[in-house]
C-alpha cells in the first residue's frame, strides 16, 4: 500500500514541478509584453519633453536643469519629476533590451536582475496559467520535472526518518551484554 502511495506522490510532484516550471516562460513573456507597453508610454512622454526642450533650442538635460535651478519650488519639483521620468525611461529601455537579447538559459537570470516590481505585479495580476508548446517551455518543464522529483525524494526521506526510525529496545541491556562479552574474551 505504501509503495502505491509513494509512487503516486512521486508522479504528482514530477508533473506538478513540470507544470509550474513551464509557467515561467509564459510569465516572462507576459512581463515582457507589459514592459513593452510601459516603455512605449515612457518613450512618448520623453519625446514630448524633448519637443518642449527643442522649442527653446535646448537639449532635454538643459531643459530639466533649467527647472531644477529655479528658486520657485513648484518649478524645482517639476524638474525632479522630469528627471525621474527620464531615469525610468532609461531603466525600462535597458531592461527590455536585455530581455530581448537573452537566451533561453540566461533569460531567468536577466529577468530577475532587471525586474521592475510595478510591471511584475501588473503582469502577475493579468496572468493566466497555460501550456505553451515551445522548446523553451519544454526545457523548463524538464527542469521542473527533475526539481519536482528531487523535492519529493527529500520530503519522502525526511518523513521516513521522522516516522519510521527505530529506537533500539533495551539499549542498557544490550550494552551490558556487550561489556560481558568483552570481559569474557579478555585473558586477564
Amino acid at each position: 500500500m505504501w509503495k502505491l502511495v509513494a509512487k503516486t506522490f512521486d508522479r504528482v510532484f514530477a508533473v506538478g514541478g513540470a507544470f509550474l516550471f513551464c509557467q515561467i516562460p509564459l510569465l516572462m513573456h507576459q512581463y515582457t509584453v507589459m514592459l513593452s507597453g510601459h516603455l512605449a508610454e515612457s518613450r512618448r512622454q520623453i519625446n514630448m519633453l524633448q519637443h518642449a526642450a527643442s522649442l527653446t533650442n535646448k537639449t532635454l538635460q538643459e531643459y530639466i536643469a533649467k527647472f531644477l535651478g529655479q528658486q520657485d519650488l513648484d518649478f524645482v519639483h517639476q524638474g525632479e519629476i522630469m528627471q525621474s521620468m527620464q531615469t525610468r525611461y532609461v531603466e525600462l529601455n535597458e531592461s527590455y533590451t536585455a530581455l530581448q537579447h537573452s537566451t533561453v538559459w540566461t533569460k531567468p537570470f536577466i529577468f530577475i536582475k532587471h525586474i521592475d516590481s510595478a510591471v511584475f505585479w501588473d503582469s502577475l495580476e493579468g496572468f493566466a496559467p497555460g501550456l505553451s508548446l515551445t522548446l523553451e517551455s519544454l526545457a523548463y518543464a524538464l527542469i521542473g520535472l527533475v526539481v519536482g522529483v528531487v523535492i519529493y525524494r527529500v520530503l519522502s526521506a525526511t518523513v521516513k526518518v521522522l516516522l519510521f526510525r527505530k529506537e533500539p529496545k533495551n539499549l542498557d541491556r544490550q550494552l551490558d551484554r556487550h561489556k560481558l562479552g568483552l570481559q569474557r574474551r579478555l585473558p586477564f
